[in-house]
């Protein structure tokens, strides 16, 4: 019975370390995914400053080398 016990007692040890080492994952990919979301807005905001000035690449000349 106590051998039991000892090995229910050392998977659980071994189960709060990986929950452990999973949440930490989960934490940085989070804070990966903001700082992503951050860029996109950034770029949408780009995006939108170029197209609200109405230079389209179609209405500009087309470089020297054509």
């Amino acid at each position: 019975m106590s051998s039991k016990i000892e090995d229910i007692e050392i998977r659980l040890a071994f189960q709060e370390e990986t929950l452990e080492v999973l949440n930490n994952v989960v934490i940085e990919q989070q804070k990966e995914i903001e700082k992503l979301n951050s860029y996109v807005r950034v770029l949408k905001d780009k995006i939108s400053s170029v197209e609200s000035t109405g230079t389209q690449p179609e209405n500009e000349a087309p470089p020297p080398h054509y």
